[in-house]
């Protein structure tokens, strides 16, 4: 039997799908012939039946031993509910007028089900008083059960009828406007998708020209600074030139002549000096430029090989010894001892030591700046400290960004591309590693690198 053909049964016509399915979970199908007995009366009550198909007669014993009649149901009709008030003995028999078809729930497996489910077992309720109040069997039935009048059984199942039909208005009222709010909530759920998806397609489009936009400011990087190298690396060859040339023949003539005082010998001789370190500095932007266009393009060469971290703080430090004897800064160096290798490129490694080295002096005037390396089980911390001018709180998240540069906006800004953490912070995470920043405005920073340590049985290539 399914869900269709029990909702033909008017007892069970306005159960829901889940409902049905729940009553057909608990029902047993049964089949009685002609004159067969299916309840005797004195036998405890305890199952309740439906017709599917034939009809039955209802009949009690006389206390002359004479058979009473009572009534004959036929399909869609139901006996037996009395055991939903009681376990009591019946107080009639029920036997088949012709072959029939039940279905049939036990009083224990019933009240279970419709316990969880209160609303089908208000329907199944509302049909059955319905009957009853209409029945002068089963008026008699309460009378005989609970010793009422039958005025005050009918007004008991009017009682119970009324209470159930508020219930089931109640629910019906509460189900549509449920329903309601549902439709109400799909279709704001509609509207929201819609936005969602034509906000998603507005931020795609815009992440796309972002990355036309980013591509084609890499790509005219790139070219600029492939096009001004070699021009700048010839006035560089050449002024090396001539300031030598200078100073060995044309400067003895100027001073025999008496053409130039000292001062004045002084003067060009800073000239040079300036356009040297502008040649220098314009060479370094132009490096950082190629760089960070190989790495976005993915087109920079890794030579990745176990290593010694020791070693390259070291050839970092060397390399960044004259400036530190420039500005009388103390470089404070504490390696861990035995530090355990890493895998990487050495000298992109140094490159990142010596631009956070380059960054401590810079913003250094006077005091100390240290260079510490520790290790974990699982990493090399390398730490540069300074104590220099610190980053406002707010700038600690942009220095990495291209092309930023923090400064003292009180006094003179200063030199550099704004390149040299973005490379940085690229080369570490090529590494998987990462680096972050802690500082504290006029006490100094700390740049702290984390990279993993090398594990003999990995090897990352480029």
């Amino acid at each position: 039997m399914d869900k269709k053909q029990l909702r033909e049964i008017e007892l069970f016509s306005e159960f829901e799908d889940f409902e049905l399915d729940e009553t057909l979970s608990i029902a047993k199908f049964v089949k009685y012939k002609k004159n067969e007995v299916i309840i005797r009366e004195g036998d405890i009550g305890d199952k309740i039946f439906v017709i599917l198909s034939g009809s039955v007669r209802i009949y009690r014993n006389g206390d002359n031993g004479e058979e009473i009649f009572i009534k004959n149901l036929s399909d869609g009709n139901f006996f037996g509910e009395m055991c939903l008030f009681n376990r009591k003995t019946r107080s009639a028999s029920v036997s088949a007028l012709a072959d029939s078809e039940f279905i049939w729930f036990d009083n224990t497996d019933f009240k279970a089900k419709f316990k969880d489910n209160p609303n089908a077992g208000l329907y199944f309720l509302r049909e059955i008083f319905n009957r009853m109040k209409d029945d002068s069997y089963y008026i008699e039935s309460i009378q005989h059960e609970f010793g009422r009048t039958n005025n005050t059984g009918r007004g008991i199942l009017d009682y119970m009828l009324d209470a159930i039909n508020t219930g089931l208005d109640a629910k019906k009222e509460y189900t549509l406007r449920l329903s309601e709010v549902n439709k109400q909530l799909e279709d704001f759920n509609i509207m929201l998708e819609r936005l969602v998806e034509v906000r998603t397609m507005d931020l795609r489009e815009s992440n796309r020209k972002l990355r036309a936009m980013d591509k084609i400011k890499t790509d005219l990087l790139s070219n600029v600074s492939h096009e001004l190298r070699t021009p700048l690396t010839s006035i560089y060859g050449f002024i090396k030139i001539i300031r030598k040339s200078f100073k060995k023949f044309t400067l003895p003539l100027l001073l025999n002549n008496g053409i130039l005082n000292k001062k004045s010998i002084l003067n060009i001789e800073s000239y040079f000096d300036i356009i040297v370190a502008e040649c220098k500095r314009l060479t370094s932007l132009i490096d950082n430029m190629l760089d960070i266009s190989k790495i976005e393009s993915g087109n920079i060469e890794w030579n990745m090989s176990p290593l010694s971290i020791d070693d390259v703080i070291r050839q970092a430090v060397a390399s960044m010894d004259s400036l530190f004897k420039e500005k009388e800064l103390n470089l404070i160096i504490e390696i861990e001892k035995e530090l355990p290798e890493i895998i990487g490129d050495r000298d992109r490694l140094i490159q990142v030591i010596i631009n956070l080295l380059s960054n401590a002096v810079k913003f250094t005037n006077s005091g100390s700046v240290k260079c510490k390396a520790v290790y974990n089980t699982k990493s090399v911390i390398i730490s540069i400290i300074d104590e220099g001018i610190g980053i406002e709180p707010g700038n600690t998240k942009i220095i990495f960004e291209k092309f930023m540069q923090i400064g003292d906006s009180l006094n003179e800004k200063p030199k550099g591309s704004g390149l040299g953490l973005t490379i940085s912070k690229e080369i570490v995470e090529f590494h998987g590693g990462n680096i972050n920043v802690r500082s504290e405005l006029g006490k100094g920073s700390d740049f702290t690198i984390t990279l993993p340590l090398y594990m003999k049985d990995e090897k990352k290539t480029a």
